[in-house]
Protein backbone atom coordinates (compact mmCIF):
# COMPACT_ATOMS: atom_id res chain seq x y z
CA UNK A 1 0.00 0.00 0.00
CA UNK A 2 2.70 2.63 1.34
CA UNK A 3 4.51 1.60 -2.22
CA UNK A 4 2.00 4.54 -3.74
CA UNK A 5 4.11 6.99 -1.70
CA UNK A 6 7.19 6.42 -3.59
CA UNK A 7 5.20 6.28 -7.56
CA UNK A 8 2.52 8.89 -6.56
CA UNK A 9 -1.06 8.92 -5.83
CA UNK A 10 -2.44 9.99 -9.19
CA UNK A 11 -4.33 12.37 -8.00
CA UNK A 12 -7.28 14.24 -9.15
CA UNK A 13 -6.52 17.90 -8.75
CA UNK A 14 -10.27 19.12 -8.87
CA UNK A 15 -11.37 22.30 -7.05
CA UNK A 16 -14.29 22.40 -5.51
CA UNK A 17 -16.34 24.53 -7.76
CA UNK A 18 -15.51 21.65 -10.23
CA UNK A 19 -17.13 19.13 -8.06
CA UNK A 20 -19.39 20.46 -5.84
CA UNK A 21 -22.07 22.36 -7.84
CA UNK A 22 -24.59 19.36 -8.09
CA UNK A 23 -28.24 19.52 -8.92
CA UNK A 24 -30.56 21.97 -7.02
CA UNK A 25 -33.61 20.36 -5.83
CA UNK A 26 -36.63 22.64 -5.38
CA UNK A 27 -35.71 23.29 -1.89
CA UNK A 28 -32.33 24.60 -3.03
CA UNK A 29 -29.90 22.37 -1.90
CA UNK A 30 -27.44 20.45 -3.84
CA UNK A 31 -28.79 16.96 -3.80
CA UNK A 32 -25.15 16.06 -5.56
CA UNK A 33 -26.92 12.41 -7.28
CA UNK A 34 -24.17 13.33 -10.65
CA UNK A 35 -21.59 14.09 -8.48
CA UNK A 36 -18.81 11.38 -9.68
CA UNK A 37 -17.92 8.20 -7.44
CA UNK A 38 -14.88 8.85 -5.33
CA UNK A 39 -11.91 7.58 -6.70
CA UNK A 40 -8.95 9.92 -5.57
CA UNK A 41 -8.08 12.36 -2.58
CA UNK A 42 -7.94 15.95 -3.75
CA UNK A 43 -4.66 17.69 -3.06
CA UNK A 44 -4.00 19.54 0.24
CA UNK A 45 -6.16 22.89 -0.17
CA UNK A 46 -8.50 21.93 -2.31
CA UNK A 47 -12.12 20.21 -1.60
CA UNK A 48 -14.10 17.72 -3.81
CA UNK A 49 -17.74 16.41 -3.78
CA UNK A 50 -18.21 13.05 -4.71
CA UNK A 51 -20.45 10.30 -4.46
CA UNK A 52 -19.88 6.47 -2.51
CA UNK A 53 -22.08 3.71 -3.68
CA UNK A 54 -24.03 1.42 -1.09
CA UNK A 55 -21.60 -1.45 0.21
CA UNK A 56 -18.56 0.44 -0.96
CA UNK A 57 -17.17 1.49 2.83
CA UNK A 58 -14.50 -1.44 2.77
CA UNK A 59 -10.88 -1.12 2.04
CA UNK A 60 -7.64 -0.31 4.23
CA UNK A 61 -7.98 2.89 6.13
CA UNK A 62 -4.81 4.54 8.05
CA UNK A 63 -5.82 7.43 10.63
CA UNK A 64 -9.13 8.52 12.33
CA UNK A 65 -9.72 11.79 10.41
CA UNK A 66 -7.78 12.83 9.28
CA UNK A 67 -6.27 9.86 7.07
CA UNK A 68 -3.54 9.00 5.12
CA UNK A 69 -4.50 10.36 1.06
CA UNK A 70 -4.10 6.47 -0.23
CA UNK A 71 -6.94 5.35 1.88
CA UNK A 72 -10.03 3.84 0.90
CA UNK A 73 -12.34 7.43 0.41
CA UNK A 74 -15.64 5.28 0.88
CA UNK A 75 -14.21 3.29 3.79
CA UNK A 76 -12.74 6.33 5.46
CA UNK A 77 -16.40 8.16 4.61
CA UNK A 78 -18.10 5.49 6.29
CA UNK A 79 -15.78 5.89 9.54
CA UNK A 80 -16.21 9.10 10.03
CA UNK A 81 -20.14 8.90 10.50
CA UNK A 82 -20.50 11.02 7.35
CA UNK A 83 -22.17 7.83 5.47
CA UNK A 84 -23.72 5.25 6.34
CA UNK A 85 -23.82 1.38 4.51
CA UNK A 86 -26.21 2.76 2.10
CA UNK A 87 -23.40 5.32 0.78
CA UNK A 88 -24.15 8.92 -0.28
CA UNK A 89 -22.50 11.61 -0.78
CA UNK A 90 -19.23 13.42 0.76
CA UNK A 91 -16.95 16.52 0.60
CA UNK A 92 -13.43 15.57 0.93
CA UNK A 93 -10.98 18.07 2.49
CA UNK A 94 -7.40 17.78 1.37
CA UNK A 95 -5.39 18.27 4.26
CA UNK A 96 -1.28 18.80 4.62
CA UNK A 97 0.33 15.36 5.77
CA UNK A 98 0.73 14.34 9.02
CA UNK A 99 3.43 13.06 11.30
CA UNK A 100 1.24 10.00 12.85
CA UNK A 101 -1.99 8.75 11.98
CA UNK A 102 -3.95 7.12 14.96
CA UNK A 103 -6.73 4.28 13.89
CA UNK A 104 -9.51 3.83 16.01
CA UNK A 105 -13.25 1.91 15.56
CA UNK A 106 -15.77 3.45 14.57
CA UNK A 107 -19.01 2.46 12.97
CA UNK A 108 -18.11 -0.67 11.85
CA UNK A 109 -14.77 0.01 10.10
CA UNK A 110 -11.67 -0.12 12.22
CA UNK A 111 -8.71 1.65 10.58
CA UNK A 112 -5.03 1.33 11.57
CA UNK A 113 -1.95 3.47 12.58
CA UNK A 114 0.79 4.82 10.57
CA UNK A 115 3.61 6.88 10.75
CA UNK A 116 4.56 9.73 8.50
CA UNK A 117 2.74 10.33 5.88
CA UNK A 118 3.12 13.39 3.12
CA UNK A 119 -0.57 13.51 2.24
CA UNK A 120 -4.00 13.54 3.76
CA UNK A 121 -7.54 14.33 3.67
CA UNK A 122 -10.92 14.56 6.16
CA UNK A 123 -14.56 13.79 5.10
CA UNK A 124 -17.24 16.15 5.41
CA UNK A 125 -20.95 16.49 4.45
CA UNK A 126 -21.05 17.69 1.26
CA UNK A 127 -21.98 21.22 1.21
CA UNK A 128 -25.64 23.06 0.56
CA UNK A 129 -25.95 25.15 -2.64
CA UNK A 130 -25.61 28.65 -1.78
CA UNK A 131 -28.20 30.82 -2.11
CA UNK A 132 -27.24 33.98 -4.50
CA UNK A 133 -26.45 37.67 -2.99
CA UNK A 134 -29.84 39.62 -2.90
CA UNK A 135 -30.47 41.29 -5.93
CA UNK A 136 -30.68 44.98 -3.49
CA UNK A 137 -29.45 45.21 -0.42
CA UNK A 138 -28.62 47.64 1.77
CA UNK A 139 -25.75 46.47 3.56
CA UNK A 140 -22.23 48.09 1.66
CA UNK A 141 -19.44 45.82 0.23
CA UNK A 142 -17.36 44.40 2.41
CA UNK A 143 -14.22 46.33 1.69
CA UNK A 144 -13.17 47.53 5.81
CA UNK A 145 -12.60 46.16 8.69
CA UNK A 146 -14.66 47.47 12.26
CA UNK A 147 -12.44 48.28 15.23
CA UNK A 148 -12.59 46.03 18.19
CA UNK A 149 -15.91 44.84 19.83
CA UNK A 150 -17.68 46.64 16.86
CA UNK A 151 -19.67 45.27 14.11
CA UNK A 152 -20.42 45.76 10.71
CA UNK A 153 -23.32 44.46 7.98
CA UNK A 154 -21.87 44.08 4.64
CA UNK A 155 -22.28 42.05 1.73
CA UNK A 156 -20.15 39.96 -0.91
CA UNK A 157 -20.68 39.36 -4.21
CA UNK A 158 -20.97 36.29 -5.99
CA UNK A 159 -18.10 34.59 -7.91
CA UNK A 160 -14.65 33.37 -7.19
CA UNK A 161 -12.38 34.87 -4.49
CA UNK A 162 -8.77 35.09 -4.65
CA UNK A 163 -7.36 37.68 -2.22
CA UNK A 164 -4.78 36.68 0.50
CA UNK A 165 -6.06 35.63 4.16
CA UNK A 166 -3.96 35.09 7.41
CA UNK A 167 -5.45 33.21 10.13
CA UNK A 168 -8.52 31.05 10.80
CA UNK A 169 -10.74 33.00 12.71
CA UNK A 170 -9.89 35.54 13.98
CA UNK A 171 -8.42 36.58 10.64
CA UNK A 172 -5.78 39.38 10.47
CA UNK A 173 -7.16 42.85 10.15
CA UNK A 174 -5.45 43.12 6.69
CA UNK A 175 -6.97 40.08 4.76
CA UNK A 176 -9.14 39.99 2.27
CA UNK A 177 -12.79 39.97 4.04
CA UNK A 178 -14.82 37.84 1.46
CA UNK A 179 -12.05 35.14 0.82
CA UNK A 180 -12.25 34.91 4.86
CA UNK A 181 -15.64 34.79 4.77
CA UNK A 182 -15.88 31.84 2.23
CA UNK A 183 -12.47 30.17 4.60
CA UNK A 184 -15.34 30.45 7.17
CA UNK A 185 -18.38 28.89 5.91
CA UNK A 186 -20.35 32.20 6.27
CA UNK A 187 -21.07 32.42 2.71
CA UNK A 188 -20.72 30.18 -0.59
CA UNK A 189 -19.78 31.21 -4.01
CA UNK A 190 -23.22 33.16 -4.69
CA UNK A 191 -22.12 35.39 -1.88
CA UNK A 192 -24.40 37.15 0.19
CA UNK A 193 -24.62 39.09 3.41
CA UNK A 194 -22.46 38.51 6.55
CA UNK A 195 -21.15 40.38 9.87
CA UNK A 196 -17.94 41.37 10.55
CA UNK A 197 -16.82 41.62 14.28
CA UNK A 198 -13.84 43.92 14.79
CA UNK A 199 -11.40 41.12 17.40
CA UNK A 200 -8.51 42.00 19.11
CA UNK A 201 -4.97 41.72 17.58
CA UNK A 202 -3.49 37.82 18.05
CA UNK A 203 0.00 36.76 19.19
CA UNK A 204 0.26 34.11 16.17
CA UNK A 205 -2.35 32.91 13.22
CA UNK A 206 -2.41 29.78 12.06
CA UNK A 207 -3.74 29.19 8.54
CA UNK A 208 -5.16 26.39 7.10
CA UNK A 209 -7.88 25.01 4.42
CA UNK A 210 -11.54 25.20 4.36
CA UNK A 211 -14.52 25.51 1.78
CA UNK A 212 -12.21 25.53 -0.99
CA UNK A 213 -10.41 28.17 0.72
CA UNK A 214 -6.27 28.08 1.96
CA UNK A 215 -5.20 30.64 4.13
CA UNK A 216 -1.68 31.68 5.68
CA UNK A 217 -0.15 32.05 8.73
CA UNK A 218 1.57 34.89 10.50
CA UNK A 219 2.92 36.18 13.88
CA UNK A 220 1.31 38.74 15.81
CA UNK A 221 -0.83 41.71 14.12
CA UNK A 222 -2.27 44.20 15.98
CA UNK A 223 -5.67 43.50 14.64
CA UNK A 224 -8.53 41.15 13.83
CA UNK A 225 -11.46 40.10 12.75
CA UNK A 226 -14.71 37.49 12.82
CA UNK A 227 -16.72 36.65 10.21
CA UNK A 228 -20.44 35.57 11.57
CA UNK A 229 -23.88 35.25 9.99
CA UNK A 230 -25.79 38.33 9.52
CA UNK A 231 -28.92 36.74 10.46
CA UNK A 232 -29.79 38.79 13.67
CA UNK A 233 -28.33 41.90 12.56
CA UNK A 234 -30.98 45.02 12.94
CA UNK A 235 -30.97 46.21 9.48
CA UNK A 236 -31.41 42.86 7.86
CA UNK A 237 -34.51 42.09 6.37
CA UNK A 238 -37.28 40.73 9.59
CA UNK A 239 -37.86 37.10 9.55
CA UNK A 240 -39.17 34.64 11.86
CA UNK A 241 -37.01 34.44 14.82
CA UNK A 242 -34.89 31.12 15.70
CA UNK A 243 -35.48 29.50 18.67
CA UNK A 244 -32.99 28.97 21.75
CA UNK A 245 -30.99 26.44 21.06
CA UNK A 246 -29.94 23.70 23.84
CA UNK A 247 -29.65 20.02 22.17
CA UNK A 248 -31.04 19.05 19.00
CA UNK A 249 -34.79 17.82 19.02
CA UNK A 250 -34.71 14.23 18.81
CA UNK A 251 -37.33 14.20 15.94
CA UNK A 252 -35.24 16.31 13.41
CA UNK A 253 -32.43 15.74 11.51
CA UNK A 254 -31.41 19.53 11.29
CA UNK A 255 -32.25 22.24 13.26
CA UNK A 256 -31.67 26.04 12.88
CA UNK A 257 -31.59 27.96 16.48
CA UNK A 258 -30.49 31.14 18.25
CA UNK A 259 -27.27 31.22 20.96
CA UNK A 260 -27.19 34.32 22.95
CA UNK A 261 -24.15 35.19 24.99
CA UNK A 262 -25.49 33.45 28.15
CA UNK A 263 -26.06 30.03 26.82
CA UNK A 264 -24.05 27.12 27.93
CA UNK A 265 -23.35 23.88 28.69
CA UNK A 266 -21.55 20.20 28.14
CA UNK A 267 -20.03 18.99 24.86
CA UNK A 268 -18.65 15.39 24.10
CA UNK A 269 -16.36 15.41 21.34
CA UNK A 270 -14.70 17.90 18.78
CA UNK A 271 -16.56 17.62 15.70
CA UNK A 272 -18.73 15.76 15.10
CA UNK A 273 -20.25 16.30 18.42
CA UNK A 274 -22.73 13.45 20.86
CA UNK A 275 -25.99 14.72 19.68
CA UNK A 276 -26.73 15.38 23.54
CA UNK A 277 -24.08 17.94 23.50
CA UNK A 278 -25.01 21.75 24.26
CA UNK A 279 -25.20 23.44 20.90
CA UNK A 280 -23.98 26.62 21.61
CA UNK A 281 -21.22 25.74 23.55
CA UNK A 282 -20.26 23.61 20.87
CA UNK A 283 -21.28 25.80 18.22
CA UNK A 284 -18.17 28.37 19.86
CA UNK A 285 -15.82 25.38 19.94
CA UNK A 286 -16.35 24.83 16.58
CA UNK A 287 -15.97 28.64 15.68
CA UNK A 288 -19.11 28.53 13.76
CA UNK A 289 -20.17 31.78 16.41
CA UNK A 290 -18.36 34.32 18.98
CA UNK A 291 -18.86 34.48 22.51
CA UNK A 292 -21.93 37.23 21.74
CA UNK A 293 -23.73 34.27 20.35
CA UNK A 294 -25.79 33.79 16.41
CA UNK A 295 -27.79 31.64 14.55
CA UNK A 296 -26.73 28.51 14.05
CA UNK A 297 -28.26 25.24 12.11
CA UNK A 298 -26.92 21.82 13.10
CA UNK A 299 -27.09 18.74 11.27
CA UNK A 300 -27.26 15.33 12.64
CA UNK A 301 -24.93 12.51 11.78
CA UNK A 302 -24.86 8.44 12.81
CA UNK A 303 -23.43 7.76 15.99
CA UNK A 304 -19.46 7.44 16.77
CA UNK A 305 -17.40 4.63 18.95
CA UNK A 306 -15.64 6.94 20.51
CA UNK A 307 -15.60 11.20 20.47
CA UNK A 308 -12.30 12.89 20.97
CA UNK A 309 -12.54 16.46 23.51
CA UNK A 310 -10.29 19.43 23.27
CA UNK A 311 -9.80 22.80 23.47
CA UNK A 312 -10.46 25.54 20.82
CA UNK A 313 -11.95 28.95 20.72
CA UNK A 314 -11.77 29.04 24.82
CA UNK A 315 -14.06 26.19 24.68
CA UNK A 316 -13.08 22.95 26.50
CA UNK A 317 -14.89 19.87 25.38
CA UNK A 318 -15.02 16.06 26.83
CA UNK A 319 -14.16 12.84 25.75
CA UNK A 320 -16.74 10.29 25.75
CA UNK A 321 -17.17 6.88 23.96
CA UNK A 322 -19.90 5.47 21.97
CA UNK A 323 -23.33 7.55 21.61
CA UNK A 324 -25.80 6.69 19.00
CA UNK A 325 -25.71 10.14 17.06
CA UNK A 326 -23.94 12.51 15.90
CA UNK A 327 -24.34 16.46 15.54
CA UNK A 328 -22.39 18.81 13.17
CA UNK A 329 -22.46 22.27 12.26
CA UNK A 330 -23.89 23.54 8.48
CA UNK A 331 -21.64 26.80 7.64
CA UNK A 332 -22.97 27.51 4.50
Amino acid sequence: MKALAAAGLGLILLTAPALAQGKKSQAGVADHSDAPVCEAAPAEGMTAVCRCEAGSGNGSVWGSGPYTADSSLCAAALHSGVIGAEGGAVELVGLPGQDSYEGSAANGVTTSSWGSYGQSFDVRPPPRVAAAAPAETNAPACDSVPDNEETLVCHCDSGPVTGSVWGSGPYTADSDICTAARHAGVIGEGGGVLQLRGWPGQDSYPGSSANGVSTSSWGSYGASFMVETASAAGDMPATAAAPPCDVIPGEVDRHSCACTDDIAGSVWGSGPYTADSNICSAARHAGVIGADGGTVTVIRLQGLQSYAGSEANDEATASWGDYDASIVFDRN
